[in-house]
């Protein structure tokens, strides 16, 4: 492993002192941590029936990615990208399962993820 470290909270801190602005940690169906200095964000997975998880983390990069071009806070962006990977798993697959931008930003505002992040708080 990169840092030594075993749980997702001590490798998130491990890489922060590293220096990045900001560190996100995919954790599959529990979500991803995203840290920003001293605060820790957890942003749940959004909640799907998963059939195969091939391109998940493909797809949550690139929407990631996206999101910060467009100029979102590395939370917001890994809050839509976590809406964008989750359809992924529910075909089987790598690439025909990933959901156009319409479709993400229907789910992200149907799930109303807003008031289920949690920040400065450790998963349960």
């Amino acid at each position: 492993m990169l840092t030594g470290e075993q749980s997702p909270e001590a490798v998130l801190r491990a890489l922060s002192a590293r220096g990045p602005k900001a560190v996100v940690l995919k954790l599959g169906e529990e979500g991803a941590l995203v840290s920003q200095g001293a605060e820790v964000t957890h942003v749940p997975a959004y909640p799907v029936t998963a059939v195969d998880a091939s391109g998940a983390g493909d797809t949550f990069d690139g929407a990631f990615a996206a999101r910060l071009v467009e100029g979102d806070a590395p939370v917001q962006a890994a809050r839509y990208a976590a809406v964008a990977a989750a359809p992924t798993t529910t075909g089987h697959g790598a690439v025909r399962p990933i959901p156009e931008r319409p479709e993400t930003v229907r789910h992200l505002t149907a799930a109303q993820l807003n008031s289920s992040i949690q920040t400065g708080v450790s998963r349960t």
